[in-house]
């Protein structure tokens, strides 16, 4: 279930992108989700490079509703402080636990 999407202004230019990502996690298995994965996007500012994270929006209905919510774009451009706001509030939880199910491995050497 791969979705990518690009939030333009009307006049063509590309403003958001949002690339859908996954992980398995253990904590998230059951009988409707045996190999406990985890879908997210990823939420690219490309203007300034800001990134955050959110739960995958199915359609691009659902990705319109989450931009004029947060009031991301305003006239032909994204909001500055929308987008400040937006970030701090959505972070990066799911980059975050995936490092802490990846985390560092550590290998032991027996003599």
């Amino acid at each position: 279930m791969k979705s990518d999407y690009t939030v333009k202004t009307l006049d063509g230019k590309e403003q958001i992108f949002l690339s859908s990502q996954e992980f398995n996690d253990p904590t998230k298995v059951n009988s409707g989700n045996p190999e406990g994965k985890v879908h997210y996007s990823e939420v690219t500012f490309l203007n300034s490079g800001g990134k955050c994270e959110i739960d995958m929006p199915i359609s691009k209905k659902a990705v319109a509703k989450i931009v004029v919510e947060n009031h991301l774009l305003k006239g032909n451009e994204v909001d500055a402080d929308a987008e400040k706001k937006f970030i701090s509030i959505k972070g990066t939880k799911f980059s975050e636990r995936k490092n802490v199910l990846n985390g560092p491995k550590v290998i032991i050497i027996e003599k």
